[in-house]
């Protein structure tokens, strides 16, 4: 398994790893998805990704977070209220850099 944030963090119990290792096959996809609306839409919350996508969020949301960490997309400063009728951030590729980085990050073998 890859290390975070290519692959699926985990804390050091046994239940955490077995979370992040079920995740293995699936989170590259989920990035893969998360970026390519977020592009096509312009920004969106996670909860809207999920929506999108077709997962629960608990899925969606730890991807977002893989994806904010390899810095290929951010927090636009705007909010939207998420399902739950909290505030949420609406998230953006970085402008010029995001798909550049999300290609290489890709050819790195990342996407499975």
């Amino acid at each position: 398994m890859s290390a975070y944030p290519e692959a699926p963090g985990h804390r050091d119990t046994d239940t955490s790893f077995d979370a992040a290792r079920s995740m293995d096959g699936i989170a590259g996809r989920l990035r893969q998805e998360a970026f390519k609306f977020l592009t096509q839409s312009g920004g969106a919350t996670a909860d809207e990704v999920a929506a999108h996508v077709g997962v629960s969020v608990l899925a969606m949301r730890p991807r977002i977070t893989e994806l904010k960490q390899q810095g290929v997309i951010v927090d636009s400063g705007l909010r939207r209220l998420n399902r739950s009728g909290r505030r949420a951030a609406v998230l953006a590729p970085r402008k010029k850099t995001a798909l550049t980085r999300w290609r290489a990050w890709a050819q790195k073998g990342n996407i499975k």
